[in-house]
């Protein structure tokens, strides 16, 4: 991959292109990351709670 990068673009821009993806993986990692299985919805209402409007009073 380097090397073609190096044949297409020069070095210097494919070594900056390389070292930009090397950067940014890290950064992305946590929006690419799988949710577990038994992750819920961070504002779902849990099995046993009546949602908050039926709760108010009318």
């Amino acid at each position: 991959m380097t090397g073609w990068l190096a044949g297409t673009l020069g070095y210097p821009a494919a070594f900056a292109l390389i070292t930009g993806v090397i950067v940014l993986l890290p950064l992305l990692a946590p929006a690419l990351r799988r949710p577990s299985p038994d992750a819920r919805a961070p504002l779902a209402p849990k099995d046993h709670e009546e949602p908050v409007d039926r709760c108010l009073p009318a």
